[in-house]
């Protein structure tokens, strides 16, 4: 199942990096700060709501690091801390920005679970300060899910 999920996953977003025009490569300035707070689905044989924020720091105008933290109130109240490399995919539309995902997470639910998790999603700006943004994560390890989320989010 998992495995179906992550082709599911990754074949789309390589498909993304080979087919996206890359004329455009300056749409994040490096330095740019993007803040987020989000409610999400959390997926693994049943559904549980989850809320989050995150901080995103644009080392360049492509590469980034992502640092967040979930709660998923399911059954057990879960707390994740989620660190991941981001890659701001270039493209030739103005306020839309495509990306991808990969790092690690620390999940704590009664024991800690180190996991792997990688995704991807857009931002749209709205304007220079605001706007919104959608992902799809997948957490790999033990106990599997995937997260669909989306918020608002603020750039600075």
């Amino acid at each position: 199942m998992m495995r179906k999920l992550g082709i599911l996953v990754c074949v789309p977003l390589l498909l993304l990096f080979v087919a996206i025009p890359t004329a455009k490569a300056d749409e994040v300035e490096p330095g740019t700060i993007f803040a987020s707070v989000y409610g999400g689905l959390y997926i693994n044989g049943g559904t549980d709501f989850g809320l989050g924020g995150s901080l995103e720091y644009a080392l360049t105008d492509r590469y980034g690091f992502q640092g967040e933290f979930n709660v998923i109130l399911g059954d057990v109240t879960s707390y994740g801390f989620v660190g991941s490399f981001v890659y701001n995919i270039p493209t030739d539309m103005d306020k839309i920005i495509p990306y991808a995902t990969a790092g690690l997470s620390y999940w704590v639910d009664g024991e800690g679970l180190l996991k792997l998790n990688f995704g991807g999603g857009v931002k749209y700006q709205m304007s220079d300060s605001l706007g919104l943004k959608f992902d799809l994560t997948v957490f790999a390890r033990k106990g599997n899910f995937v997260r669909l989320a989306g918020g608002a989010m603020w750039t600075f």
